[in-house]
């Protein structure tokens, strides 16, 4: 097993101070030194603390700058169709340092020039034609990097997957004015570009897992679409959570899985093609759709045909538009993934999906096609998971004839009957493949145990927000995780080494599930053996001493002020230590604890009641005995009364009927307590 550590970000004073917002030149480092296995075999866990505004995104974005110029530098010469071009971001001087076991690694930016230092190996990279920089002397330069060679080097850095639920963040204008280049395939020159920024083109990146960084919820603007990130969710889980019921284990406490609902949606199908007519409706397109597939499979030389036989998918046997359906969306997939992935470029010719209603006689296409077709059987990875799961679909259910119970709605413990197979004995990788086409909208029904022992059935969208949060950020992550997983042994790059961040990571959670937040994710990573052939290193921004009680002080980056804290001697150990001291200690309480509104109303007593009588401005003792009654501090509480008391034996005519009565009983109650007190005292 290999260990993957990040062990600094290091800015120097160069750097655009855009880019460095209240940074400050330095480095910003993780002690490390707890060794593998601590967290988990294969997994590190670290933090970056400190109060609003002290520079905890900034950091993390100085991150995701490097490596996006690492990822616009490397994919520059590729063809990536569905993917946004990447941005080369000027004015950036910093280094990422990171350990691959017994290798340290540092990606270096100085301004239009990318260095990547590993063991012996040195790549260099320019967007300028200048002299190379001080600190790349000894690098090697390439112009371009090819297939090959981009494999090499991915072996050697870490890919981020990147979690950041909060509305303020990656709004797009909040990067405008940036110093943004593009690459111009036609000129081969970088281009300065004033339009655009860095972050969109990450989020518009379709790219499979080449340039080595992912950000987590997509945004449109800066806007985040729940209803969209709902369904991604419950398709993301369905499998995960079909994988831990077989195993036994608990996704989320307090859940178990009763099962998962699934409903036809022609849409799926439909929105893969333009309207023929301009207001045709659903119905009516979906029905030309099939209408159209059906004749174009019925032709010998039919690209649909061809691709169909490549694959031993044979007409079905009994004529329901389900059976069409799912061969029209098997042959737009394939030539879907030809038309997006940048690996196989070599058939992107074959992207159209208007080619699946026509014809060809050229043999040499039709060898093509064949060749796509085995390409595409012998992949393994992600790439294929929705075209594996319908051609799963359609050779388990060609022979039935009462496919119709598939149309409505349905649950997978019965789609697991109907097609007759075995879910117990299956890796959560096989799992993945055999699960119902993606023309089948998932939604996913937990079971959860009441305090009056009761079980409530509760589909996803009626759990809290917290609990959907955790659902979420969680399935976001393990999805790419799983896919990156996935890929190896091709011509694309393949990376082991995984960076997983989350940023502002207990939004919406209640303290006890910020308390157990990082076991948990622990826990699944390690029941979905995520770490196995991989290393996972984890930087968790947060605000939660319950969450930091669980990382020592030598993974954690103190911030105050846009700067480190280097004296941190003093400073008590987080892990497993009591959270007010946490609290105090890691997010800079110097005030205290008490709210400000309550710490204002409490010093305003102390300060009246220590001091001379104000006759022009005198105060409403009933009011402040109120006041000193509902304080739940009891040190406090008892101070404030005793210089009550002491205010009213100097100034007795203030006394009144009430004040007294309430003196009395006060008198009488503590006479009680020392009585009790005497009675244990003599025995």
């Amino acid at each position: 097993m290999s260990h993957f550590s990040i062990n600094s970000i290091k800015i120097y004073k160069e750097t655009d101070s855009r880019l460095r917002k209240i940074l400050l030149p330095g480095t910003y480092k993780f002690e490390g030194g707890l060794g593998d296995g601590f967290f988990a075999k294969g997994v590190n866990v670290c933090a970056i603390v400190g109060m609003n505004g002290s520079g905890k995104s900034s950091l993390l974005e100085i991150l995701y700058r490097s490596i996006n110029n690492l990822g616009a530098v490397l994919l520059k010469d590729f063809r990536t169709n569905a993917a946004a071009n990447l941005m080369y971001i000027g004015g950036l001087y910093a280094d990422v340092k990171y350990t691959i076991d017994e290798c340290i690694g540092v990606l270096s930016i100085r301004g239009f020039q990318v260095g990547l230092k590993c063991d012996d190996k040195k790549w260099l990279f320019k967007i300028k034609d200048e002299d190379t920089h001080i600190d790349f002397d000894n690098f090697t330069y390439y112009h371009s990097v090819n297939k090959e060679q981009l494999k090499e080097i991915s072996k050697h850095i870490f890919y981020s997957v990147v979690t950041n639920y909060s509305m303020q963040s990656y709004i797009s204008r909040d990067y405008k004015g940036e110093d943004i280049w593009v690459y111009s395939k036609d000129t081969k020159e970088w281009i300065k570009d004033s339009r655009h920024n860095w972050i969109d083109s990450l989020f518009h990146k379709n790219d499979g897992y080449m340039c080595p960084i992912n950000l987590n919820p997509y945004r449109e603007n800066g806007k985040v679409d729940m209803v969209r990130e709902d369904r991604l969710t419950n398709d993301r889980l369905q499998s995960i959570l079909i994988d831990f019921k077989s195993k036994g284990y608990k996704y989320i406490e307090g859940y178990e899985l009763e099962d998962i609902h699934y409903k036809f949606n022609r849409d799926k199908v439909n929105n893969l093609f333009e309207n023929q007519y301009q207001r045709e409706t659903r119905e009516h397109k979906y029905n030309r759709l099939i209408r159209t597939f059906k004749d174009a499979c019925h032709k010998e030389n039919s690209i649909a045909s061809i691709i169909l036989h490549n694959f031993q998918v044979r007409e079905p046997e009994y004529d329901h538009h389900i059976h069409w359906v799912a061969r029209l969306y098997m042959v737009s997939k394939v030539l879907l993934i030809a038309q997006k992935y940048p690996s196989y470029n070599a058939y992107s010719k074959w992207g159209d999906l208007s080619y699946i209603f026509k014809t060809i006689t050229s043999q040499d296409e039709k060898r093509e096609l064949k060749n796509l077709g085995k390409t595409l059987r012998d992949d393994k990875s992600h790439v294929v998971l929705k075209l594996n799961r319908v051609l799963h679909f359609i050779k388990r259910t060609q022979h039935i004839p009462d496919i119709q119970k598939l149309v409505s709605s349905f649950t997978y413990n019965r789609y697991a009957e109907l097609i007759g197979d075995n879910h117990k004995k299956m890796s959560i990788s096989n799992r993945l493949n055999v699960m119902p086409p993606s023309f089948f909208a998932p939604e996913v029904i937990m079971r959860r145990e009441q305090a009056d022992g009761t079980k409530v059935l509760m589909p996803l969208r009626y759990m809290s927000s917290g609990e959907r949060q955790f659902m979420h950020t969680t399935s976001a992550t393990i999805y790419h995780l799983l896919n990156l997983k996935s890929i190896k042994n091709d011509s694309r790059p393949s990376y082991n080494f995984l960076n997983v961040v989350m940023d502002e990571v207990e939004i919406c959670y209640h303290p006890e599930m910020q308390r157990t937040f990082v076991c948990r994710l622990i826990d699944l990573f390690k029941q979905l053996v995520l770490q196995n052939h991989s290393s996972i290193n984890i930087i968790m921004t947060t605000h939660s001493p319950f969450i930091l009680s669980d990382i020592p002080k030598c993974n954690i980056i103190y911030l105050e002020n846009g700067q480190m804290l280097d004296d941190t001697d003093k400073f008590i150990n987080p892990f497993g230590a009591n959270v007010n001291d946490v609290l105090k200690q890691s997010f800079f309480l110097n005030n205290g604890f008490t709210g400000e509104f309550a710490k204002k109303k409490i010093l305003s007593l102390v300060k009246f009641l220590s001091s001379p009588r104000d006759v022009e401005r005198p105060l409403d003792l009933h009011l402040a005995q109120n006041l000193i009654d509902i304080i739940g501090e009891p040190l406090v509480k008892n101070n404030l009364q005793r210089l009550l008391d002491k205010y009213l034996n100097m100034y007795p005519d203030l006394l009144t009927p009430e004040l007294n009565a309430r003196r009395t009983r006060r008198i009488e109650q503590l006479q009680d307590e020392l009585n009790i007190l005497n009675q244990h005292q003599g025995k």
